[in-house]
């Protein structure tokens, strides 16, 4: 991966921007890293960067990847299941799934109505293409 910028916008944030009596600044709801070039010879990624789980059970997370072999969007849904942490993962590039794990102990409602919405529309894509 060639000079990739990673956008994570952290969506509890951004709920509770809008149920704030004070104003949240939304750009606190981003994290913004640089990924300079990324070549291993096993193509294994290191780590680039934290997100806090300090709060409560269920963080939401959409992360915008931008690079020069183009852009894609991951969904990134955290849930703790009998105390432990389990990620629900979509990742996408216009319509099309590139990579999806749903554990079956991720509870739907977890995933979020984008999340509904995005699979929604890619599978009347799949049935139309």
């Amino acid at each position: 991966m060639f000079d990739a910028q990673v956008r994570v916008a952290d969506l509890e944030c951004f709920d509770k921007s809008k149920t704030s009596k004070g104003a949240i600044p939304l750009e606190s709801c981003y994290t913004i890293l640089r990924v300079t070039n990324v070549i291993t010879p096993n193509h294994s990624a290191g780590t680039i960067g934290q997100l806090s789980l300090a709060e409560g059970n269920v963080r939401r997370f959409n992360i915008f990847w931008t690079a020069r072999n183009g852009d894609w969007i991951q969904y990134l849904r955290l849930v703790k299941v009998d105390g432990n942490w389990r990620s629900a993962i979509r990742v996408f590039r216009g319509e099309k799934v590139l990579f999806k794990d749903i554990p079956p102990d991720v509870p739907q409602e977890v995933l979020g109505p984008d999340w509904i919405a995005a699979q929604s529309r890619q599978e009347v894509a799949a049935k139309a293409g």
